[in-house]
Order: structure tokens, then C-alpha cells, then sequence
């Protein structure tokens, strides 16, 4: 089992369909960042919107990440 340990306020979480990576969503700055499960170790850093993330939502397909942001705007990501 590995922790994954956030500063600052909690972030939007969600995992992908087949439960290798972890997507957190600022609720600062418009940050994204996926991380791989299995190590704990981030992966990458996305840059989306402008203000705070508020929601993120895997595809049923597990194609793509949707990010709604606190301007009223979503993203769609492909992953």
C-alpha cells in the first residue's frame, strides 16, 4: 500500500477505469496531476483552467478526463 500526501486544501480525486492512475485536481490553481497507484510516484502535471478544478470524471471508456472547472467551463482531456 503507498500514501499519496497532499498540501494546501484537498484536492478533486479520481481514478481511472482499470485503477493504475489517480487524478488530482487543484482547488487553488488550476493544476492537474496524475499519479501512478501501484508507486505513489506523480507521473506528470497538466495545466487546465485558469481557476480552481471542482470536478473530474473519467469517460466510461476510460479515454477521456473531464475537468469542470469554478468558471463554468469543462475540459476534456485525452488520456
Amino acid at each position: 500500500m503507498c500514501t499519496l500526501s497532499f498540501s494546501g486544501y484537498m484536492p478533486v480525486i479520481t481514478v481511472s477505469c482499470d485503477r493504475r492512475f489517480l487524478f488530482s485536481g487543484s482547488r487553488e490553481n488550476g493544476l492537474i496531476k496524475v499519479w501512478n497507484i501501484l508507486t505513489g510516484h506523480e507521473l506528470c502535471s497538466l495545466t487546465s483552467h485558469s481557476s480552481s478544478i471542482t470536478r473530474l470524471t473519467i469517460s466510461s471508456d476510460g479515454q477521456r478526463l473531464f475537468v469542470w472547472s469554478g468558471d463554468s467551463t469543462v475540459e476534456v482531456w485525452g488520456i
